[in-house]
């Protein structure tokens, strides 16, 4: 029969430490871990590694940024060392649990579950509740915990270097805006300046594109984001008016530099700028790459060129710039962990095709940088064929 106790405030880190210190493996699922609640047990963590006790840890790492990044860092240098710690995270503001399970031998358990993050306020200073569980893992509940576990650490991502270096960044410009950015969620934020999607159903016209219509325009690959990460924001976008043209946006990142504005005919001023910016907002990308992409996607693409949407191999869409200026919005500090891009430019979506393009013109489309300007009388031509397609989109006039 399962024990179950509930467990004061007070109690919760001196039950953490002793289950921690006796038992045979360990496994923690939870959604904040901050360094202040992750050093009263390390300690312990480490005993149980040097003892070759297994440990399994799911943690949170979503957009609010609330675990740190410091401690993330930490775990993988453990993991490194012992090759008996495993370390996943989940990036999604829906994974909220607060689970410890220690299994100790001869098939039972002890299991603290409730509302305690791993953190100071978690362990320490919140008025916080939670049960201790002590039973063997064949009865029903222990069961079904020890099932909930198992899934959420089949599904979560195992945590790499990358993905730490990554919210490193995120972290460290939250951290630094948190004012200001709480000032900007109770005012008013700057919106993506596009028609709302439409309730009722609208017909989408499918008159196909003229060769003549394409004569003097000048043709560009926009990347949506490494391998594709940013298609989804991008489709997010798109609108249908009432005539059923599709409306959407085309966008860069380096989401909190306004690259619209800076100075582009003083080239020495305009990487001075970028040089200054990209540092304070924990950037890696050199200004001078920066200051060409800049001037590629706010100056030389114009109202009437046609962009590709190309990444990952695959072209998603192709579209019409509908305007002749780049815009920036501003995006939450909440959002920046999906890299969100905050540099736009509204287009009308001509064709979404999600098609795998000849292997002949993957070479001239797979470039490293984001904007590129086409120039490939075949690519040209192959794009020109995608837009003659009467299943796709009319242009605009």
């Amino acid at each position: 029969m399962v024990e179950v106790r509930f467990l004061q405030s007070s109690q919760v880190l001196r039950e953490l430490k002793g289950n921690l210190r006796e038992c045979h493996s360990f496994k923690l699922a939870v959604a904040f871990l901050k360094k202040t609640g992750y050093d009263e047990i390390r300690s312990g963590l480490l005993s149980l590694l040097k003892d070759h006790r297994p440990a399994e840890l799911v943690v949170g790492i979503s957009s609010y940024g609330i675990t740190d990044w410091e401690v993330l860092r930490d775990l993988l240098k453990l993991r490194r060392k012992y090759g008996n710690l495993s370390v996943k995270y989940y990036n999604n503001e829906g994974f909220h649990p607060k689970l410890f399970i220690f299994e100790s031998p001869g098939n039972s358990a002890n299991i603290i579950l409730g509302s305690s993050n791993l953190t100071a306020g978690g362990v320490r200073k919140n008025i916080e509740a939670n049960v201790l569980l002590r039973g063997t893992i064949s009865e029903e509940v222990m069961a079904n915990i020890f099932e909930f576990f198992k899934n959420v650490f089949g599904t979560a991502e195992k945590l790499k270097e990358a993905v730490v270096k990554r919210y490193r960044a995120i972290s460290k410009r939250s951290r630094r805006s948190k004012q200001q950015s709480s000032r900007e969620f109770r005012g008013k934020l700057a919106e993506t300046p596009l028609a709302p999607m439409r309730d009722d159903y609208v017909t989408i016209r499918s008159t196909p594109v003229s060769s003549s219509a394409l004569q003097g325009i000048s043709f560009w690959k926009v990347a949506p984001g490494p391998r594709a990460s940013e298609w989804p924001l991008w489709e997010k976008e798109i609108a249908i008016d009432k005539k059923g043209a599709r409306w959407g946006i085309i966008a860069v990142g380096w989401s909190e530099i306004d690259i619209t504005r800076l100075p582009f005919d003083d080239r020495v001023r305009t990487e001075r700028i970028l040089t200054r910016k990209l540092r304070q907002a924990d950037y890696e990308s050199a200004p001078w790459y920066v200051a060409d992409q800049a001037q590629l996607f706010c100056r030389e693409i114009r109202r009437g060129d046609i962009a590709v949407a190309y990444s990952k191999k695959r072209i998603y869409g192709i579209a019409q710039v509908a305007e002749d200026n780049a815009y920036h919005v501003k995006i939450p500090p909440s959002e920046m962990l999906n890299e969100t891009y905050a540099n736009r430019r509204r287009v009308r979506w001509l064709s979404l095709p999600y098609r795998i393009p000849d292997k002949r013109l993957m070479k001239v489309l797979a470039t490293n940088d984001t904007v590129h300007s086409i120039t490939d009388s075949d690519t040209i031509e192959m794009i020109k064929e995608e837009l003659r397609r009467p299943s796709f989109f009319g242009f605009v006039t």
